[in-house]
């Protein structure tokens, strides 16, 4: 028609904010357009709150902590405009106040009783208070911050916020307070104690909610040891127990004595006080003598003091070495005690090698590389290593460290190592190590052939490595079954190279499976037959197979592990963020890889339930149905629906499955969501310009 434009639509490609601004020239993109920033924060230390936070904090004000009943308990909060145009606030009122779910009545103990002002300009910011005060003993209350905005993508900017009369426990040493939770003792608070001669300490237990405390432990204060059997709380004990219950404002005390029968410990000990604060209970913290305690790790793991078995786990164990080589492990030396801790050592050898029995020449081998520090303060450390190089093939060295120190209980310090030129035989299947001696099967390294249909051939392949400094042999026809009945329906394939086999070499032999009864799990020992020193005269390890049913569950085509609580978008339990009011679907299939029906045994028809306290947003709309015949067109699916109804940082729930799987029974992973704010989606005022024409 004359005198009217028509428009055609067009497909639209939506570019990044930066890239948008750069493609129409209009410079970059911090200075193309002016545009207000919404920021609230609270707290001692003006920490920001984010927007649709759903986690009360005592950091950023938000959670008021307990509260006496009756009593007024004020916040400040202050809206900040980090934009470079004005922010205005356009609720009715400014800041208002929202239940966090229908029908909660957590709002009616809260009041704004200071509302901003609006507009903000630029840069700046204005404040507005909130009060709390409940009449009810015992109460949690929790009520939703909502304040609308002009900020295109915080509007309404929502949080969280709550307080309580409930009791809230502290506990302090000097009128400083013992964090719930404290391991690491000091003089500032009482929770170090003096060496060498009896000494009492006086702690106060202090109520600083709205409810009484109740302490609930047999006995009222517990003297608890970190490790059983380590000592350290034997010097220890409560001479003066507190009372309870401890009303609201009001506090009690306790004493503990130090009083010392022998060698001291310098272990902390840890106090324990039973109570009914709802997130500090049992509340502990650590108490130590202000004496040195020494550990030394290797590869972070601690190394006893005496010990005289080589790991490779804590590096006293430097394995197989190819001759002249230097191989080097790094020790560390640390002071888990209260007081400084003194490296004794003669003429600048704080680390001395010694040999394990007389004569012995092992220890010519090694070499010390002494630690930079020989004053250790308390909590610290420092390092040395030790250097293996040995010319002669085919030699097992080993040798005694001793660390001469003033720790009481641990002077010297002693330990072995050991390295060698001789081979050092390591077996892998599926690239896994299987460690010698293994009697557990496992899909991980091959060892557990799974579920195979029957009369049908199912092979794996080992690999047999030299990680040592000489020559691997193994015996003709080395690898051998131990002649159990299992052992029937495998077939060994013997390694092509036998002897011998390099140092840094290798090679493979393979094991077939064939079992014509359905439902029967057959297991095998397998023998390999090696000069290795300590793994031989034979490498041995277990394997089985079975013709019953495998269940594998699948989101999203990769296979979702029995047991997985690590929640992955790859895998399709994470749901990641859905807003409320919305819902998303997840189909999942389950397969049976084995060799017999796989049955579902849960009450049918809902075979797939969910477990745990985060399920209330998730359900199974789709349930699949059993048996399940072997192979992949016989698999079957179900769907989980998640639909939140409020905005939340994460909710987990577990999902379960009873079958007749042998080993895997029931199947269970975890699936994880996030609530969003509900709401329409915005597009920047340009991205409207490109899409409406004008």
């Amino acid at each position: 028609m004359k005198g009217k434009k028509s428009y055609s639509r067009r497909p639209v490609c939506l570019l990044a904010p930066a890239a948008l601004i750069a493609a129409l020239g209009l410079g970059t993109a911090s200075h193309a357009f002016a545009a207000q920033e919404i920021d609230v924060q609270g707290g001692a230390d003006n920490t920001s709150i984010a927007d649709g936070s759903a986690t009360p904090s005592v950091d950023d004000g938000t959670d008021f902590g307990g509260v006496e009943t009756s009593t007024d308990a004020v916040k400040t909060y202050t809206i900040l405009n980090t934009g470079d145009a004005d922010l205005t606030l356009n609720g009715t009122p400014l800041v208002k106040l929202n239940p966090v779910a229908t029908d909660d009545k957590g709002c009616d103990a809260f009041s704004v009783t200071t509302q901003p002002t609006s507009p903000i300009a630029a840069t700046k910011n204005t404040t507005f208070t909130v009060t709390y005060n409940q009449a009810a003993s015992g109460s949690l209350d929790k009520c939703q911050i909502s304040i609308a905005n002009d900020d295109d993508n915080e509007n309404p900017y929502d949080f969280v916020i709550q307080g309580s009369t409930v009791p809230e426990m502290d506990v302090q040493g000097k009128t400083v307070s013992i964090t719930d939770g404290d391991t690491t003792p000091s003089a500032a608070d009482d929770t170090l104690f003096t060496a060498g001669s009896g000494s009492a300490k006086t702690y106060t237990i202090l109520n600083t909610g709205g409810g009484d405390l109740t302490l609930s432990g047999t006995p009222l204060v517990d003297l608890v040891e970190f490790a059983d059997g380590d000592g350290s709380c034997d010097d220890f004990s409560v001479t003066a127990p507190p009372t309870s219950p401890i009303a609201a404002g009001g506090n009690t005390t306790f004493v503990v004595t130090y009083t010392p029968t022998g060698d001291e410990n310098g272990t902390p000990c840890k106090v324990s006080i039973a109570n009914n604060d709802a997130d500090e209970n049992p509340y502990d913290f650590a108490i130590q003598v202000a004496l040195p305690e020494i550990d030394v790790q290797g590869n972070s793991v601690s190394i006893a003091d005496g010990h005289d078995t080589p790991s490779s786990a804590d590096d006293t164990d430097f394995g197989g070495v190819p001759t002249s080589t230097d191989v080097t492990k790094t020790y560390t030396i640390l002071n888990i005690g209260g007081a400084d801790l003194t490296l004794d050592g003669t003429d600048s050898n704080y680390v001395v090698l010694e040999p394990v029995a007389d004569g012995d020449a092992g220890c010519g081998a090694f070499t010390v590389t002494q630690p930079t520090e020989t004053t250790i303060a308390a909590g610290a450390s420092t390092t040395f290593t030790v250097t293996y190089n040995q010319e002669t093939v085919n030699t097992v060295d080993k040798c005694g460290i001793s660390i001469a120190n003033d720790d009481a209980d641990e002077n010297p310090y002693d330990f072995t190592i050991q390295a060698s030129t001789g081979p050092e035989m390591d077996v892998q299947g599926n690239s896994v190590s299987i460690a010698d001696g293994d009697d557990t099967p496992d899909m991980a390294d091959d060892t557990d052939f799974g579920g195979v249909p029957t009369s049908t051939d199912v092979t794996k392949t080992y690999t047999i490595l030299n990680i040592g400094g000489a020559e691997l042999t193994l015996g003709v026809d080395p690898v051998t079954n131990d002649a159990a009945a299992g052992c029937n329906f495998f077939t060994i394939t013997q390694p092509a190279e036998t002897t011998p086999i390099a140092a840094g070499a290798s090679t493979t032999f393979t094991v077939t499976y064939k079992q014509a009864t359905a439902n029967t799990l057959n297991t095998c020992g397998i023998s390999i037959a090696n000069n290795d020193a300590d793994e031989g005269p034979s490498y041995d390890f277990v394997i089985q197979a079975s013709t019953g049913p495998e269940m594998d569950v699948q989101g999203n085509s990769v296979s979702i592990a029995d047991g997985d609580d690590t929640p992955d978008v790859a895998d399709d339990t994470d749901f990641g963020t859905v807003n409320v009011g919305k819902t998303l679907s997840k189909a999942y299939t389950i397969l049976n890889t084995g060799g017999a029906n796989l049955t579902l045994d849960g009450d049918a028809p809902d075979y797939v339930v969910l477990n745990g306290e985060g399920c209330a947003s998730f359900k199974v709309t789709t349930q699949p149905t059993t048996p399940i015949a072997v192979g992949a067109t016989s698999a079957v699916t179900f769907t989980v629906e998640y639909a939140p109804t409020a905005v939340s940082e994460g909710e987990q729930c577990t999902v379960s499955i009873d079958n007749n799987d042998s080993n895997e029974n029931p199947y269970d992973f975890v699936i994880q969501g996030k609530g969003g704010k509900s709401g329409a989606s915005y597009l920047p005022a340009v991205y409207e310009v490109l899409l409406n024409g004008n």
